[in-house]
């Protein structure tokens, strides 16, 4: 589902050499880990809120290349998407799942389509290109429409009028 083996095996070889993937987090899948030998790849294991949210600003992309699987398994709300983008990330997210309500397209990050690499690629190095005073604006704007959007108050508020607006069985 996170599409991290398959961005290694399909984009990286796609990207300028010098272009290296940091990977943070938990593996479950060993054909996931298998994938994270990569000589472009460094694994970085679980970090702490504070370390992956210093990750996260550091980062030239942030990319959350979830695929579609074709049993219709998707992943739910992408939370790592808005997380990444209140840190200062610029994220590029799989146009599925739940990253379609996470990522506000153009504004906290982009959607791109899932399981495309030259779109992927297309992407990144656009973002590669970008002078710096286009990426602080970026940003800004970004940092602004997460915490507009994506407040845990207007969330629950959310949240609650849909539980409310539910059928009763």
């Amino acid at each position: 589902l996170k599409g991290c083996a398959w961005f290694i095996r399909s984009v990286l070889p796609l990207l300028p050499e010098g272009l290296t993937l940091h990977v943070a987090g938990t593996v479950v899948d060993p054909a996931e880990r298998a994938a994270l030998d990569h000589p472009r790849v460094r694994y970085l294991g679980s970090l702490n809120a504070e370390q992956l949210a210093q990750a996260y600003a550091a980062a030239m992309g942030v990319v959350v290349p979830n695929i579609e699987l074709a049993d219709g398994t998707f992943e739910g709300f992408g939370l790592v998407a808005i997380e990444a983008a209140a840190a200062g990330g610029v994220v590029l997210a799989a146009n599925c799942g739940g990253l379609t309500q996470s990522v506000i397209d153009q504004t906290t990050g982009f959607l791109l389509a899932p399981g495309k690499p030259q779109d992927w690629a297309a992407a990144i190095n656009d973002l590669v290109s970008w002078p710096q005073n286009q990426r602080r604006s970026f940003i800004a704007g970004s940092l602004t429409a997460v915490e507009t959007q994506f407040r845990w108050p207007r969330i629950a508020a959310l949240t609650l009028a849909a539980y409310r607006g539910l059928d009763r069985v």
